[in-house]
């Protein structure tokens, strides 16, 4: 499983122990915002009922990559359709160093945790429930 960083993989793993593993779209999303250190504490707190509440994520200050994650994450869970597989295919919309993380996202949403053993050991580890 492709994380951006060590903090990342920290974040994402101590997020989806306690959301519904089988909700594949949910943990796409959080994938996603958990990419991004700042990102993650504007949106943490949006977390909540399993749910995301997108109109409590702040919008304002958000460099370009923030915003990028912050509309991918936000299209796939609500399925709005802003963003198109041109926005994702572009180098200016998404860089070439956020390019693996949608992708990453894009796996998740399709096939769940499943595909990706290393990470499930390790959610199942912590959890000792099935991911899948």
């Amino acid at each position: 499983m492709t994380f951006k960083n060590e903090n990342h993989r920290t974040r994402f793993l101590e997020v989806v122990e306690n959301v519904n593993k089988r909700d594949r779209v949910m943990v796409a999303a959080l994938y996603l915002l958990t990419a991004d250190s700042k990102l993650w504490a504007i949106s943490r707190s949006a977390l909540e009922g399993g749910e995301i509440h997108w109109k409590r994520i702040p919008v304002t200050h958000c460099n370009s990559n923030t915003y990028t994650l912050l509309f991918i994450a936000r299209d796939l869970y609500m399925d709005t359709g802003l963003v198109t597989l041109r926005d994702i295919a572009d180098p200016d919309v998404v860089s070439g160093k956020l390019f693996p993380i949608v992708y990453t996202a894009l796996t998740i949403a399709r096939s769940g945790l499943k595909l990706f053993k290393d990470a499930t050991a390790e959610i199942e580890s912590i959890e000792g429930s099935p991911v899948c």
